[in-house]
Order: structure tokens, then sequence, then C-alpha cells
């Protein structure tokens, strides 16, 4: 009996689209964020990735030496069964390669080797995905070193040595900074990147990839496992005020209209309050902190249970230390008239 065919599959990702405008595009950056997975040197692909978190995205020389794979246009519209022109192929990642979210060179050993070379931009991709309250799905190891590094960079003092007393009260002073206005908060993305032509001379040669597939539990555990030699120590397990996130945040704190906050937000939320509020930190104001979110920056429609926003949150770790103050602000009061 002759052995079955195999079927090609595709998927369409809501946020991929979101992010990039058309599901072509979409389905392109998919396929290359697949491809960058099964590279030999993955691992190193996000090593090399958390290494510019690490350093806050400023990396002008840096050396993009892991992830490159080779892939024609004729290749991807019959991977994607696209049925599309090798023109309209190229002027799709063009665009990607415009945004940020892929890096594109020639063979940098081999000149007579004109097959065009791709690696992509993970941090981008989430920074950009983060901005629109989407996630990189299979990446939250990542994301989470991510959300952590802009929780440094907003709070400065958690990664030189200040005090809570330096920085005082400015976050509620001064909360409105943490919403869209016109200059976006501190995070890592195209700040890094004014020259979006990499290092890419004397690079190393194009790894192979590799002809087993890679299963998606083992793939994970690259991938995590790389993440997680440069995040945090701190465990979430059989914490309350962790619980008590975990229960109320994707309730009341939304990142874009109907989208709650997933997972590595809840981490990010718990890993400030825990160093920036940890002398006033009760599960109580924690759940007036999540209701004081909603109260503040979303609206709910009764009819159809729509959640949608009042403002555009361009920094939600702050912008929830900002509603943390004025919960505890609150529970002061109300522990006053109490006391009475």
């Amino acid at each position: 009996m002759p052995n079955p065919i195999k079927l090609k599959r595709v998927v369409i990702k809501e946020e991929l689209v979101a992010l990039t405008g058309d599901y072509v595009s979409a389905l392109i950056l998919n396929q290359f964020v697949y491809w960058s997975e099964r590279v030999k040197d993955a691992d190193k692909l996000i090593q090399e990735e958390t290494e510019r978190m690490s350093l806050n995205g400023v990396l002008p020389n840096l050396k993009f030496d892991h992830g490159w794979f080779y892939k024609k246009a004729e290749e991807l519209s019959t991977e994607l069964m696209l049925n599309s022109s090798d023109q309209t192929i190229r002027r799709k990642i063009k665009s990607l390669i415009d945004h940020g979210w892929i890096y594109e060179r020639r063979n940098p050993n081999y000149s007579w080797d004109k097959t065009f070379q791709y690696r992509v931009d993970l941090i981008q991709i989430m920074t950009d995905l983060s901005a629109k309250g989407y996630h990189l799905e299979g990446y939250e190891s990542l994301q989470r070193t991510l959300n952590i590094t802009n929780l440094q960079i907003g709070f400065p003092y958690l990664q030189f040595g200040g005090t809570e007393n330096d920085y005082g009260d400015s976050l509620l002073q001064n909360g409105n900074s943490y919403l869209q206005s016109g200059n976006s908060g501190p995070h890592i993305g195209r700040t890094d990147l004014h020259n979006r032509t990499p290092n890419l001379h004397g690079g190393q040669a194009i790894p192979e990839i590799t002809t087993e597939i890679t299963t998606d539990s083992k793939l994970n555990e690259r991938l995590i496992g790389a993440a997680n030699a440069s995040s945090t120590n701190i465990s979430f397990n059989n914490n309350e005020i962790y619980e008590v996130l975990k229960s109320n945040l994707p309730k009341y704190c939304y990142i874009a209209d109907n989208i709650p906050m997933h997972e590595s937000y809840i981490e990010s939320i718990f890993l400030m309050l825990i160093q920036h509020h940890k002398d006033i930190l009760l599960p109580e104001i924690v759940i007036k902190a999540c209701e004081r979110y909603f109260e503040n920056s979303c609206n709910l429609d009764l009819s159809t249970g729509d959640v949608s926003m009042k403002i555009k949150i361009n920094n939600p770790i702050g912008y929830f230390s900002t509603c943390y103050e004025e919960a505890y602000k609150l529970y002061k009061v109300k522990r006053g008239l109490l006391s009475k």
C-alpha cells in the first residue's frame, strides 16, 4: 500500500493579520517565524534576542549571526499555496522588511550566491504586537523577558539601585504620562533600530535547516530554556498577591478593545508591585487597583458585553502602578474612617 501523501497546511493568525494589515503578509511572516524555529541555531537566535533586550536594545554594532535561512519567493508561494507571482511575494517581503519585522541579506561568504537569506526580529514583532494588544504565540517566556526589560526602563531605580523614596509620588503625579499623548512610552522597539540594516558584513555562513521536524514540545523547550537563561528567578507559585492578580487582571484590566491582559503582563505587574510597592502590598489594594484600572480606562456595553477603551494606554504596567497608588490612598481613607 503506497504511503499517504503529506498534505500542506497553512494557518492564518488573527494577531499577524492585525499587525501586517493583510492575510498574505501575515502568512509570510508566520512562515518566516516557523522556519526561524527550525534552523539548527534557533536556540542561539533566542539568546541573541535576549542579549539585545538585556542591553535595552541599544546595540548599533550588533552582528546578527544566528537564525538566518534561505528562502526563495517561489518556494514561499508554493509552501503557502498562494499561487502568487514572485513579484507579489517580493513586494510583501519588502513591506515586512520596511516595518522592521525581518532582515534580508545575501550570502556573506559566497558572492556568487544570489539567494536571499532572512532573519526575523522577534523583539520588534513582539513589541508591535503588544502595542495592538496581542502577543507572539509560543514565545511567552521571551515576551516575559521583554516585559521585564521594559519595566526596568520605565522604573530606572529597579536597574540602578535607587529607592522608592527617590521615586516619590511621581507615578501618581504624572500618571497621564503613561497614556498616548504623542510621545510613546518606554519600550524596546524601533528606538534601537534607527538604521534597519544590521551589521551583516563578515557574518557566519547560513545555518543548515534541520531536515528532521522538531516536535512542538521539544521546540518549546529549546525556546523557553534559552529565554529563561536571563529571566527572573522569582517564583510565582503559591503567592497570594500573584493569585489575586491572576483572578482579577483579566477581569478588569484591558490593553485594547475586548483584549484583557495576558499572562506575561500579569507576571510583569507582579514583579513591579513587589519591587515598587512592597511595603504597602495587600490583596485588598490589588483588587481595588484592578477596579480603578477598569473605571479609569474602560467602558462596558451592557447590551453586548463588549469592553472598549476610553483611553489608549501605552504602558499598562506603569498605568497599573498609578492605579495602585490611587487604590492605596483610597485604602488609607477607608481605614481612617473605620478607625473613627
